[in-house]
């Protein structure tokens, strides 16, 4: 059955009728604001419409510094069950960091350049999220399920997997391949990479030392552009301009995180503040409405109704009850509200919040606003949190 023409964006081999295509992951995993990146769900898409499309056989050639977990989790899950009807083979081109290292050990078989390299480390949450407790039960999780894709490649334990990660540990093709991580080790022409030891435990500056084996003098050139220093400068002082920069934005993540923290402690305040008015008007209305009960103007089976009104409006209700005589045995002076006075709240709009009104009786809403503005700004300042500027 012919199938409908499908935009590739990470298909780039593929003519349609071909036994074999080739995907890349060639940028960091997740979609970026500026648009750059990885699409997950794109990308499994992709994979399911060429073995849809009756192809035999699919290469993911990888070169990606990780990114988000989620899309990741979306690429690892559709290489895995693609898998089960056609080989999909992995071919870790240069660097499979973070999440691009899980989603590598889904392939069918995992092959590595010599130059080749590999990191596995903790999830990890935005910086400017706080640190609460249920943010490590989720990162816990994360990271067990992370556990569990990477053991498909090897048969470490738990404990040993959790280390690695702990450790943020990089690895060579040659330590891939002695670690279960890779099948196979593949000639680029190129020389095996061999990690300095002063670089192994800084992922910045050894991120600048892989990036130069690469040859991404052009990458480099612009990245030294931005960063105001010459063509000719330093791993070294790249380096220690891009930790500044980052210095510079935990700064300002603590800045933002006062400011946001102050604010929930105004807003707290007022929360409370309007709380409090909201308790003291609740009691007078009761006050009020007993007040009345006692002096037979209103009966008992009409409290209810008349203290969410005097809720809404106590000073209206007030006026109500001065011009109220006694009600006779079994009476109910309900809906007589207006006997005397200017009020144009029912039992039932009592009831409502700005919301409500302005949906329900837009015209009604409007004539409040004119005759009795203290209920008016009452019930705007309870459903929107505050008060009405006009």
């Amino acid at each position: 059955m012919a199938m409908a023409t499908q935009v590739l964006k990470y298909v780039k081999n593929y003519s349609g009728n071909s036994d074999s295509a080739t995907m890349l992951i060639y940028d960091a995993i997740g979609v970026n604001p500026m648009g750059k990146g990885i699409d997950g769900a794109q990308f499994a898409n992709e994979l399911f419409y060429l073995k849809d499309m009756g192809c035999k056989e699919v290469k993911i050639r990888v070169n990606s510094i990780g990114g988000s977990v989620m899309d990741g989790f979306s690429m690892f899950s559709a290489i895995n069950e693609i898998k089960k009807s056609i080989p999909v083979n992995v071919y870790i081109d240069g660097m499979a960091a973070s999440i691009a290292g899980v989603v590598s050990m889904a392939g069918t078989k995992v092959a590595i350049s010599n130059y080749g390299m590999l990191m596995v480390h903790n999830p990890e949450v935005d910086p400017s999220a706080p640190i609460s407790v249920k943010n490590q039960e989720i990162l816990g999780l994360i990271k067990n399920s992370l556990m569990s894709m990477l053991s498909s490649k090897n048969n470490f334990s738990k404990e040993k997997l959790s280390d690695m990660m702990q450790q943020e540990t990089w690895m060579t093709a040659e330590d891939c391949l002695k670690n279960g991580f890779v099948d196979e080790i593949f000639s680029s022409g190129a020389g095996k990479v061999s990690i300095p030891e002063s670089l192994k435990n800084n992922g910045n500056k050894l991120l600048l030392f892989y990036n130069k084996l690469l040859n991404t003098d052009k990458k480099m050139s612009r990245l030294n552009t931005l960063l105001k220093l010459s063509n000719e400068a330093s791993d070294e002082s790249v380096a220690n301009a891009v930790e500044a920069l980052q210095s510079k934005v935990s700064s300002l993540t603590e800045t933002l995180t006062a400011t946001q923290n102050s604010l929930k402690e105004a807003k707290d305040a007022l929360q409370a503040e309007l709380d409090a008015k909201a308790a003291e008007n609740e009691k007078l209305a009761i006050e009020e409405v007993t007040n009345a009960i006692k002096l037979n103007k209103i009966t008992e089976a009409d409290k209810t109704s008349w203290v969410a009104l005097a809720k809404s409006d106590l000073s209206a209700v007030r006026n109500a009850f001065s011009v109220m005589g006694k009600v006779s045995a079994g009476a109910s002076v309900l809906g007589t509200i207006n006997n005397g006075i200017a009020n144009p709240l029912t039992e039932a709009k009592a009831k409502w919040n700005a919301r409500e009104w302005e949906k329900n009786d837009p015209k009604g809403w409007a004539e409040l606003k004119a005759t009795a503005p203290e209920t008016f700004n009452q019930i705007f300042t309870k459903t929107y949190g505050a008060t009405p500027k006009f």
